[in-house]
């Protein structure tokens, strides 16, 4: 029998409206929350441990906008109450060692998802019309930038197993684009879904890594790249949309026929243009969801903070 054990530092039932902290930590600080939260975590691992009960997984929260109210929503910094504050011998030594593949990550701000810049679009008619062919020459800026600042980079591909079309793992095509390449430890996902969160751990990556920011790049804009924006907006994440980092192509009009031609698509009035689908992609997001940006101005922002940090 498996053993899942979900934190939720409350003294009530926690939902995504109701997340308050428990009453005998009111009055606590900001670091006398992070230091009972972590108290409260070993002691309660520690004991599991002593009755010779280990867990399967151990999990805090498993709602949207945060944990232990008002501190802990999203929007007040989250990602700081679960980041290691010190730590005493004596409950260090109760509890489970961190598995090794994560007991010497230090936490990130900033997380950069490389979404779906994969040779399936590039077989594709429609690749001729792209909005961005150049796409990995802007990708790429992002990358360096990232990883200069000491944050993380999430690379995704989107499969479509047994459909026999250019998403399909076994057609050889779900591969990045020539030029990106992930470097070892870098997280690197295969969604089914076109957010990345509904089908792979993305969320659990960053809550180990202690990221309060996502940056979204890559293809398609008003598709995966747009829905990933949503999605990681709701769960409380500040969200950064890279316009110029994104690609997309022509979209043909809902009751337009099937089988046309690339030629054929293009010349029907109804057809909606890149020019329009990105414009309103913006729109949709600016304010709502997401931050708008370029990657010229980004790239700057990544390059001052790394500064500052030296």
């Amino acid at each position: 029998m498996s053993l899942l054990v979900d934190f939720h530092y409350s003294d009530t039932w926690a939902d995504p409206g109701k997340q308050y902290k428990p009453a005998a930590w009111e009055g606590l600080g900001f670091e006398g929350l992070r230091q009972a939260v972590y108290d409260h975590t070993a002691d309660v691992l520690g004991a599991l441990k002593d009755a010779g009960v280990e867990p399967t997984l151990v999990q805090v929260g498993n709602d949207n906008g945060g944990l232990i109210w008002p501190e802990g929503r999203y929007d007040q910094l989250a990602a700081a109450l679960v980041r290691r504050p010190d730590r005493s011998a004596s409950r260090r030594d109760r509890a489970w060692p961190l598995p090794r593949s994560t007991a010497n990550i230090e936490p990130m701000n900033k997380a950069l998802f490389v979404i779906d810049v994969q040779e399936s679009f590039r077989q594709r008619p429609m690749w001729a019309a792209m909005s961005n062919p150049g796409i990995v020459d802007k990708i790429n800026p992002l990358v360096d930038a990232a990883r200069e600042n000491g944050d993380l980079v999430v690379w995704v591909r989107h499969a479509e197993p047994g459909t026999g079309n250019v998403f399909d793992p076994a057609s050889g095509f779900v591969e990045f684009l020539p030029g990106l390449k992930p470097l070892a430890g870098e997280p690197d996902l295969m969604k089914t879904s076109h957010n990345v969160f509904t089908t792979t751990n993305a969320q659990q990556i960053l809550t180990r890594q202690g990221v309060g920011e996502v940056v979204i790049a890559g293809i398609r804009t008003e598709q995966c790249c747009e829905t990933n924006a949503r999605v990681a907006s709701d769960l409380g994440y500040r969200t950064v949309f890279v316009t110029d980092a994104t690609a997309t192509n022509p979209v043909e009009h809902r009751d337009a026929p099937t089988g046309r031609s690339l030629d054929e698509i293009l010349d029907d009035p109804r057809t909606l243009g890149t020019d329009a689908i990105i414009e309103r992609t913006e729109y949709a997001l600016a304010g709502r969801f997401a931050e708008i940006t370029g990657v010229d101005t980004l790239v700057r922002e990544w390059q001052d903070r790394s500064s500052e940090a030296a």
